[in-house]
């Protein structure tokens, strides 16, 4: 996960790469990823205190949902990384 500091941190901190392990679950064709994002915003000790998500799951909000195209389709089955 990243944090980033909205008071103190810079447009350098937004740029940045990360790896991620997906274990395939089922038999299929891998075409894109789905990804959503948590905030909070916490303004610390006697702060206020506020999240959002654009998880399915979550509350309606106007943030949606970003789908991710992979370049080619990949062959999936259980157990794949």
């Amino acid at each position: 996960f990243r944090v980033v500091d909205c008071v103190a941190g810079s447009d350098a901190d937004l740029d940045f790469t990360s790896e991620i392990e997906i274990t395939i679950t089922a038999d299929g064709v891998l075409r894109c990823l789905v990804v959503h994002f948590d905030a909070v915003f916490d303004l610390g000790p006697g702060g206020n205190k506020t999240s959002f998500t654009t998880s399915y799951a979550g509350p309606p909000t106007h943030w949606k949902q970003t789908v991710l195209y992979l370049n080619a389709t990949r062959a999936v089955a259980p157990g794949d990384v």
